[in-house]
This record gives C-alpha cells, sequence and structure tokens, in this order.
C-alpha cells in the first residue's frame, strides 16, 4: 500500500509540476510611440526581461497612435523605432537571449509602423528572429503606451474637437479590444504630461482613452503626475530627464507584475 501510495504521490506531483505557472513561458508584447522608442521604453524592457520563464518583445514606433497600428493602409512614421526580443528558454534552455532589431534604421527615416492584428497571434514579426530559433508565440499580456499623438487631433482652438475624439476613441477601444481577443491581459498606459503641453489637453486626452478603455479588459493607468520639463517639453531623451524616465518605467513595471500575479 506504502509503495502504491508513493507512486500516486510522485506521479501526481509530476502533473502538478507540468501544469505549474512557474514552469511555463510568460509571453509579453509592448507596443508604444516614442516613449517606447526612447529610454522609458528601453528601461521598461529590460526590467520585464529580468523576470524568470518571461519572454517580452518591445516594438516602439516613434509618432505613432492607434490608428496607426490598426490601418490596413500602412503608416511610415520617422522619429526612431526600438524593437527588441529578450528570451528566456524558449531559444537556449540555459540563458537569456536577446536579439535587436535586425533592421536597423535611422531615426530621420520613415518606417513602417507594424499592423497590431498579426502581433496578437505571433508577437514576432521577424523573421530572422524565428531563424534564430524564437517560435510563434501569442502573447499572454499585451502592454500598449499610446495616446500622446492623439493630442493634436482631438483637441483643436482650445477644445475638444468632437469628430476627432470619436475617431481616435473608436481606434483606441478597437485596440484594446483585439489585444484581449485571445485571452490575453492588457494594460495601457497613459501619455505623461509635459511643460508644452496643456492641462486642457492632458485632460482631453485621458478622457478618450477612459472613455474608450470603459467596456474593455484592457486597464487604463495614468502616467500625468510625470511631466517633462527639459528636453522638448514632451520626452524624457535627454540627460536631465533619464532620472524621470526610470521612475515612469518603474511604475509601470510594478504594475504589470501586479496584473501577472493577478
Amino acid at each position: 500500500m506504502i509503495k502504491y501510495f508513493a507512486l500516486f504521490f510522485l506521479f501526481g506531483c509530476s502533473i502538478l509540476s507540468e501544469r505549474s505557472p512557474a514552469s511555463l513561458d510568460y509571453n509579453i508584447l509592448v507596443i508604444g510611440d516614442s516613449h517606447m522608442a526612447g529610454p522609458f521604453g528601453q528601461y521598461l524592457h529590460q526590467s520585464l526581461a529580468t523576470r524568470q520563464n518571461t519572454n517580452v518583445v518591445t516594438y516602439g514606433h516613434a509618432s505613432s497612435a492607434a490608428v496607426h497600428w490598426l490601418s490596413q493602409k500602412r503608416y511610415s512614421l520617422s522619429g526612431g523605432v526600438y524593437h527588441f526580443l529578450s528570451a528566456h528558454k524558449t531559444i537556449n534552455p540555459n540563458e537569456l537571449v536577446r536579439m535587436a532589431n535586425p533592421n536597423p534604421t535611422d531615426w530621420r527615416v520613415a518606417v513602417e509602423v507594424p499592423l497590431f492584428e498579426p502581433l496578437v497571434l505571433d508577437m514576432n514579426m521577424h523573421e530572422l528572429w524565428r531563424e534564430k530559433g524564437f517560435p510563434s508565440r501569442s502573447p499572454d499580456l499585451v502592454v500598449i503606451e499610446l495616446g500622446a499623438n492623439d493630442r493634436g487631433h482631438i483637441y483643436q482652438a482650445g477644445q475638444i474637437n468632437r469628430t476627432a475624439f470619436e475617431q481616435r476613441k473608436n481606434y483606441a477601444r478597437r485596440l484594446a479590444n483585439l489585444a484581449t481577443s485571445s485571452g490575453a491581459k492588457c494594460l495601457w498606459i497613459g501619455p505623461p504630461h509635459g511643460r508644452v503641453k496643456t492641462d486642457a489637453e492632458q485632460a482631453a486626452l485621458y478622457k478618450m482613452l477612459g472613455e474608450a478603455l470603459e467596456d474593455t479588459e484592457c486597464k487604463l493607468i495614468s502616467s500625468n503626475h510625470f511631466k517633462a520639463m527639459g528636453c522638448d517639453g514632451i520626452h524624457f531623451n535627454c540627460r536631465e530627464e533619464m532620472d524621470n524616465a526610470r521612475k515612469w518605467s518603474t511604475m509601470a513595471y510594478d504594475k504589470i507584475k501586479e496584473l501577472i500575479n493577478q
């Protein structure tokens, strides 16, 4: 009897071990605008890549908004991109493998914004990454950092442009619903404030995002308390703003950890 119990115990432990979440890959897709293409996105990616059994793919594309990631008409935008993959175990079982953009470009060159919908099924858009061993993976969590580049469209002449507001809101809602369409969790990181933005413009942006995500499964967090005073008054790309970029990425990473653990 003891022998059978021991066999059952070992067999049961084997099943539990195979099903344990800690033993499975967790896949995170991160997309965003120039903030994600700059120091904030790089710091956030580095933090996420420290998590065991986690694969992280980040696509930051300057000047982009939800419309650019969704439209069948492909948009080419300049300002810089950041494509990076960090993979635990899926490529090499013994180490973290990091792969940069296989098609690097100058920030002044207009580059086509990726189409978001295919990334929900396979978060790797680069054939070279696949050739080096990263298999097709759908995300378990989608992190979206967009909204800042909707500002000039939805707020004009001191008031909300209602037509543009509704259009941009619908794009944001569609992006959020696509992100969760295959069962992934979703976190939307709202835009930070800045010296060249007015409080009314920021309020309009967060009103648009709040209404867009209200009936979705995508959680919105505010970054409004981070304000770019140096650089160009928008970004955290210069030396005096690096600390803000780190603090912002730390806040985002903490929110992501909370969402993963729910």
